[in-house]
């Protein structure tokens, strides 16, 4: 490998180890900010969001609990049904979010009063069983309460003791909450709160309960779903029980259940969050949503009995898209810091490596070839230009040993002629007495034999 790639490599590999570490640091400290802060913003927000839906639902708690303190006290009964119907609209007029409020009793018997939506005012279901005869009568009153109109309907089958808030109420002592179902008048989908009554009149007892429909729950979840974040309320086994509307705003978040075909979050791990939550009262954490992970926020409702948790989720490129960005921006400017480093350093090179390596070896064989142009002064680094200096003065001392060798062969032929000539016989002989040199007179005083290499004769 030639050491100009060498050298760029190592500059290279520095500048990328450099920016490695400066982008890991950073985003590590980013994401660990980031973190800390969407966890605080995100508790923040569910708790909000499980306040107001606290204030929103605990009106339908305290009106089916007065209702039944009223019936257990005798204050209201089936003596003074006019009465007791007027009261039993007063809750729906304070409350825009209640469908409906009844009350059933363990013989069957049952008062309904639910909002008329289609003519406005009060719609009144009465269910009586006189003398083993059933009888279904059913009353519109306007706004000022007062009945409009009355018909009967044999053909009604409806019985309380039947319906899921029935049930869930007659088996604890305490509120009860039923899981999302289909209202039996209006044909909507809702939840209803329900508790135990015992009637002191008739001495039956039974159950009082408050309807909402799930879009007022949809549409008060949309409200706090305004943003990124979206705001929706499951049971303790993760299924969803109210969701805000246009869910197709969080992609890949809701799905149904394949078996119960109930809303569910499609997210892996939020089973275990849910378990989490409900013994802990909140978790926070990741879920893989299919379509992207989503950041979550979990709280049990406290001032009102549904065993139910407040769930708040923001999409991690919602929540920490700013954040990528900022480091993919950090890696594309130590990207290119890295390339203006790798070019610098090979214009560097070039300039400073190349050309005075070049101007060197060119002076170098300059002087390997005997040239005594001493060519033009190198342009460079210091370093470089001392290097061309000792050059120029290695060449100088060559090139006056090389005159004085010169001038020493000359001097030595021209003493090897005079010897040549010399009138008397001259040899001369290595420290074991042979000849290695021998003029022409010697050469003529021994004889033809050439005498290198052998004894002198004495004479």
């Amino acid at each position: 490998m030639r050491l100009k790639w060498l050298v760029v490599l190592t500059v290279v590999g520095v500048q990328l180890a450099a920016a490695a570490l400066v982008v890991g640091a950073t985003w590590q400290s980013v994401s660990d900010g980031v973190s800390a802060n969407a966890r605080e913003s995100m508790h923040r927000l569910g708790r909000a969001a499980r306040d107001r839906f606290q204030r929103f639902i605990s009106p339908a708690e305290g009106a089916s609990e007065l209702l039944r303190q009223l019936i257990s006290d005798g204050v209201l009964g089936w003596s003074d049904i006019d009465r007791l119907e007027r009261f039993m609209i007063e809750p729906l007029q304070l409350n825009p979010g209640f469908d409906a409020i009844y009350y059933g009793q363990s013989d069957g018997d049952f008062l309904y009063v639910a909002r008329d939506r289609d003519n406005g005012g009060f719609l009144v279901k009465e269910i009586r069983h006189v003398d083993g005869e059933r009888r279904v009568t059913f009353r519109r009153r306007d706004g000022g309460k007062r009945v409009v109109e009355t018909w009967q309907d044999p053909e009604d089958r409806y019985d309380p003791r039947l319906r899921p808030w029935f049930s869930a109420a007659t088996e604890t002592d305490a509120q009860a909450w039923t899981a999302p179902y289909v209202f039996f008048t209006s044909r909507r989908p809702g939840v209803s709160t329900a508790t135990a009554v015992i009637d002191v009149e008739g001495g039956q007892w039974g159950a009082v309960a408050v309807d909402i429909e799930l879009s007022a729950f949809e549409a008060l979840l949309a409200e706090l779903s305004t943003g990124a974040e979206v705001a929706f309320v499951v049971d303790r086994a993760g299924g969803i029980v109210a969701a805000p509307e246009r869910p197709q705003r969080w992609p890949a978040l809701f799905a149904s259940d394949a078996m119960t075909h109930r809303a569910v979050v499609a997210g892996s791990r939020f089973s275990d969050l849910v378990a989490d939550a409900g013994r802990l009262g909140s978790r926070f954490g990741e879920i893989d949503g299919g379509g992207g992970d989503y950041w979550v926020d979990l709280q049990r409702f406290e001032n009102v009995s549904p065993p139910w948790l407040m769930v708040v989720a923001v999409r991690s490129e919602d929540l920490f898209g700013w954040a990528n960005m900022l480091r993919d921006r950090i890696v594309v400017v130590a990207l290119a810091i890295a390339a203006a480093a790798v070019l610098l350093t090979l214009v560097a090179w070039r300039y400073g490596v190349e050309r005075p390596v070049a101007h060197v070896t060119a002076r170098l064989r300059r002087i390997a070839d005997g040239s005594l142009d001493p060519g033009a002064a190198l342009r460079g680094p210091a370093e470089f230009r001392e290097l061309d200096a000792a050059a120029l003065e290695a060449g100088s001392r060559i090139q006056e040993r090389e005159s004085a060798n010169r001038k020493l062969v000359d001097t030595l032929r021209e003493y090897e002629q005079a010897v040549q000539q010399a009138p008397v016989g001259i040899a001369i002989v290595e420290p074991d007495g042979r000849i290695v040199f021998a003029n022409v007179t010697y050469r003529r005083m021994v004889g033809p034999d050439d005498p290198l290499g052998e004894l002198p004769l004495v004479f």
